[in-house]
């Protein structure tokens, strides 16, 4: 009975089962076993990525509190640059998961 409670849009098993014994309709849910391998993937690679972001961050304070030679200046305005970029990009993939996230379980 709990499998096929599983593959219904009830959550309670109370519920499915007062469905079942009143004879009232079951909802019976469909899930695409690709997108759900897709969605933990994503999660993943956002939080892979936040880590990244991260530990750059910390990399360009670390630039920050030595000594700056002309050179250091230089790479840390590089480095500052392409930190944007990457932030930009986490927070891209970060929204596009979590719509995706959101909608797949608004269906299950």
């Amino acid at each position: 009975m709990m499998q096929e409670l599983s593959k219904t849009a009830d959550k309670k098993l109370s519920s499915y089962a007062r469905k079942l014994l009143l004879g009232k309709p079951v909802k019976i849910i469909y899930k695409d076993a690709t997108l759900d391998a897709f969605v933990q993937e994503m999660v993943v690679l956002r939080k892979e990525l936040n880590g990244i972001g991260n530990n750059f961050s910390q990399l360009v304070k670390r630039i920050h509190s030595v000594w700056q030679t002309p050179e250091q200046i230089l790479l840390l305005k590089y480095s500052e640059k392409k930190q944007a970029q990457l932030v930009e990009k986490i927070s891209e993939i970060t929204l596009h998961v979590r719509k995706i996230t959101e909608q797949w379980y608004q269906n299950s």
